[in-house]
Order: C-alpha cells, then structure tokens, then sequence
C-alpha cells in the first residue's frame, strides 16, 4: 500500500470515528449524564494504553532489511544487545530528529505548521461558547453540526485519494490557504450577525460555510504533507519523526 493510500486510510478512519462520535454526542447529550460520557472516553484512553503496552519494541524492525542485517551481525558477534536507557533514549531521538531535520522538504514543512500556529489564532473554544451562550443554538444542534463537519472531512479525503494525490503538494495547501481565509471571513460574519441582515438563518449559515470549509482544510493542507513526510522519512527512524512531525503539526 502507498504513502498516499496509508495516509488516506488514516484520517478515513479518524472522519468514521468523528461521525460517530457526533451521533453518539448528538444522543448523548440529551440522555446520558456528563460522567458517563467522561467515564466512556476514559475507557477508550485506557484500551489504547494497555495496547501500547503489549506492543512488540522491535516492531519498527519488520521489513526493515538494513536494520535486520545489522542486528543479525551483532549477535553474531557475540555482543549482548541490552535495551537503552530513558536518557539514551531522549538522546537517540534527538540525534534522529535533528537529522531528519536536514532534510529541506522536512524542515520547511515543520517550518510552515510553527509559524501557522503562532500566526493563526484558534477561535475553537470562543465558537463554541459562541453559539451556544449567545446565538442559543443547543448541544444536540452543535453535535449535528461536528457530525456535518466529519462528513465533509470525509469527503475532502475521498477527493483527494481519488483526484487531488498526483497534484503537487503547494497548489493543494494554496487551496487550503484560500478555504481558510473564506472560512475566517464565514465566521467574521456570522459574529457580527451580517448574515440576519441579509436574511440567512444562523444554522444554514453556520451548516453551509465554515463548517464544511474548515474541514475541507484539513483534507488539503494537513494531510498532503503528512504524506510528504512519510515519503521523505529516513528509512528505520520512521516512528520517531512521524511522531515528531505530528506533534508540530
């Protein structure tokens, strides 16, 4: 399976996941109390921990025909291989990182999500309360709207696997550009309540504009350079440095 495929794969499953869960939210809020719903997205936490646990520290190994090699050759030699320490460990990825980092398509990409996000201002938590406090929408109206969200997310990746793969990384995030500047004016308006002067309802407004927009721009400016990444990552230091380029990004 392709970069492109994996990553796809990916983030469909994450758009499933978001759709159920705001169908389970929508449901949720109306008839489940709060901590059952907290005691719920607890569990799911604790079955990923006890996953991890039981997963294999040499997984990274598997089809990796170098590192094989060269640890067949140290056992050969009769050297004990002992695991390494926390601090040798911080240090190993370090060094992993740092020369990743090398890489210019690595550096510029992690360049561009730091300065986004110290540029781009996150409005999240504002919207929420928003459109609940002031606008009066209630939480199963907001739960449909995150469930309209995670549909167009899905769409956005099913256009991309399908048409958008093959096109060149730029064009894609100029686009993303483009929808989050249309989708910050969406917003800009229907603070200032412009959109009840010229006659559009709140939620068609809100359903329409910025909650398909800003999910579209997930599907065109995250994940074409995940897939980037994962092309150019050195072979062998792949979970490292994804996990360091998520982090940023």
């Amino acid at each position: 399976m392709g970069t492109q495929e994996l990553q796809s794969l990916s983030w469909l499953c994450m758009s499933a996941a978001a759709i159920v869960g705001g169908l389970f939210g929508a449901y949720a809020t109306g008839f489940v109390s709060p901590f059952l719903c907290f005691g719920i997205l607890a569990c799911f936490g604790l079955v990923v921990s006890i996953c991890g646990c039981f997963m294999s520290p040499e997984l990274e190994l598997t089809g990796d025909v170098e590192a094989e090699q060269a640890l067949a050759h140290e056992h050969d030699e009769g050297r004990e291989q002992r695991p390494r320490s926390c601090c040798q460990e911080l240090s190993h990825n370090y060094r992993v990182v740092r020369e990743a980092l090398k890489t210019r398509e690595m550096y510029r990409t992690i360049l561009f999500f730091v300065i986004w996000g110290m540029v781009v201002p996150n409005y999240i938590e504002f919207m929420y309360f928003f459109k609940l406090d002031v606008v009066g929408f209630s939480q199963f109206t907001y739960s449909m709207l995150l469930l309209l969200g995670a549909v167009a997310l899905t769409l956005g990746i099913v256009a991309y696997s399908l048409w958008l793969k093959g096109a060149e990384m730029r064009t894609l995030m100029l686009a993303g550009l483009l929808m989050s500047l249309v989708s910050t004016l969406c917003d800009l308006i229907f603070v200032l309540r412009l959109n009840l002067k010229i006659g559009i309802p709140d939620i068609w407004f809100v359903a329409f504009s910025s909650t398909v927009t800003s999910s579209f721009i997930y599907a065109f400016i995250v994940l074409p350079p995940y897939v980037l990444i994962a092309k150019i990552t050195p072979s062998h230091v792949e979970a490292t440095v994804f996990a360091f380029a998520s982090t940023v990004m």
